[in-house]
């Protein structure tokens, strides 16, 4: 379930939601707040996840995940822009206590930091829904780290291409390549 608020002049933007697992053992929610404002697009999200795990006759856990972002645009011109994101994130992991041994396992707790660099050009058009015409890329470096253990690092380049391409009325050629490393 997500609910947005847009004011007048489409300046400011505030969403949230939740979700709840299918078992009913596990619940999202988040919260973002965006100013579109100024030059530069910024954007402040919240997230929090929660997680059961493991295996009941044996060890179970349950496991949450508390996450902050913040999510800069610079535009260059209406189909080119620059985003640099940068995130914070708390992973809590709880042994749940079914006899003496499991009760006296703490918690384990992993603190993840990292940052995303995007170069993207988009001058699609849409033509209905899911539909669309033109070419759109992305170029893209993001970075992981666990601050526990700071030789624990993610690394990853990518590229992503589309195009669409409309053969005729209501048929559209859509072609793909994408690629990254890690």
């Amino acid at each position: 379930f997500k609910l947005g608020m847009i004011d007048l002049f489409e300046d400011y933007r505030i969403s949230g939601g939740f979700r709840v697992a299918y078992d009913l053992d596990g619940f999202d929610y988040f919260a973002s707040f965006e100013t579109l404002k100024k030059k530069f697009d910024h954007k402040f999200t919240f997230y929090r996840q929660s997680r059961s795990g493991g295996d009941p006759e044996l060890v179970s856990y349950k496991s949450f995940s508390h996450e902050l972002r913040y999510a800069m645009r610079i535009p260059f011109n209406p189909v080119m822009s620059l985003r640099l994101e940068t995130f914070y994130r708390l992973d809590k992991e709880i042994t749940r206590s079914t006899d003496v041994p499991t009760l006296e396992v703490p918690d384990k707790l992993t603190h993840w930091s990292g940052g995303k660099v995007e170069f993207v050009f988009d001058n699609t058009v849409p033509k209905g829904l899911n539909l669309w015409n033109g070419t759109r890329f992305k170029l893209f470096y993001e970075k992981f780290i666990n601050l526990n253990q700071t030789s624990m690092q993610i690394n990853v380049l990518g590229a992503d291409f589309r195009h669409y391409q409309k053969i005729h009325r209501q048929i559209i050629f859509a072609g793909r390549f994408a690629a990254n490393t890690s």
